[in-house]
C-alpha cells in the first residue's frame, strides 16, 4: 500500500501497483518491483545472513547510530542508517553465523573527524560500567565534547548507551546497567561528539566484558 501524505498530487511512499515509491534523503524516487524466479545462490544466501545479522544488531542501536553517522551522511544523499550499513558491510565479510559470531572489534559505530578517545578504559562496577579517558588541557576545541558510551549484549540482542554524556574534560563517566546484565557478555564502545553535534569521532572498541 502506498501513502500520499500531501494528498493526491504529492509524492507517495510505499508500493503502488508495480512501482515502489520512496524518499532517499534528497529526492522522491520511484522504481519498478523486481521479479525473479531463479533460486538464490549460496553466495546470495550468505550475504542475506550477513545483512540480517547486521540489521538485527542495528535495530537496538538506532539512536547511537544516528548520533554517530548523521554528520557523515550530511550532503551525501544518504541517511545515517545507509552510511552505517556501508561502513560495516565489508567489516563482516567473513561472518558465517549470527550475532554471537560477529567480529565486534572490527565494527564501527560512529564515523567523523573529531578527536577519538585518548587512552580509553572501561571497568565493571557494582551498578554499571565506568568509562575513563585522557585529555590534553591545551586542547580547548575538544574540551566541551561529550562522551558517547555503548554497551551491547549479543546474547540478548539488547544495548544500553548514552549519546550525550560527560564532557571530555571531565575524564570519566558512568553507564548504569541492571545487575542481571552485568553477568552477561558485553561488547563495549566509546565515541565523542561535539556539543553542537557538528562533529563526531570514530568509535573505539574497548573490549569484551564477561
Amino acid at each position: 500500500m502506498g501513502i500520499a501524505k500531501n494528498g493526491i498530487l504529492g509524492p507517495a511512499s510505499g508500493k503502488v501497483g508495480p512501482a515502489v515509491w520512496y524518499f532517499d534523503g534528497v529526492r522522491n524516487v520511484v522504481r519498478s518491483k523486481s521479479k525473479r524466479d531463479a533460486p538464490p545462490t549460496m553466495a546470495e544466501l550468505k550475504n542475506r545472513l550477513k545483512m540480517k545479522t547486521l540489521m538485527d544488531l542495528f535495530s537496538t542501536l538506532k539512536p547511537y547510530l544516528r548520533a554517530g553517522f548523521s554528520v557523515e551522511a550530511n550532503g551525501s544523499g544518504l541517511n545515517y542508517h545507509n552510511v552505517a550499513t556501508a561502513c560495516n558491510r565489508l567489516r563482516i565479510s567473513e561472518l558465517e553465523g549470527g550475532l554471537e559470531q560477529l567480529d565486534y572489534e572490527n565494527l564501527q559505530l560512529s564515523k567523523g573527524t573529531a578527536t577519538m578517545a585518548e587512552a580509553p578504559l572501561v571497568t565493571a562496577e557494582a551498578n554499571g560500567l565506568r568509562f575513563s579517558w585522557m585529555w590534553q588541557p591545551d586542547d580547548f576545541e575538544s574540551a566541551e565534547d561529550q562522551v558517547m558510551m555503548m554497551a551491547y549484549l549479543p546474547e540478548q540482542n539488547t544495548s544500553l548507551f548514552e549519546t550525550a554524556g560527560a564532557k571530555r574534560s571531565h575524564l570519566q563517566d558512568f553507564l548504569p546497567l541492571p545487575n542481571a546484565y552485568l553477568q552477561a557478555r558485553i561488547e563495549v564502545y566509546i565515541s565523542f561528539t561535539a556539543k553542537d553535534r557538528t562533529r563526531v569521532s570514530d568509535s573505539l572498541y574497548l573490549g569484551r566484558i564477561n
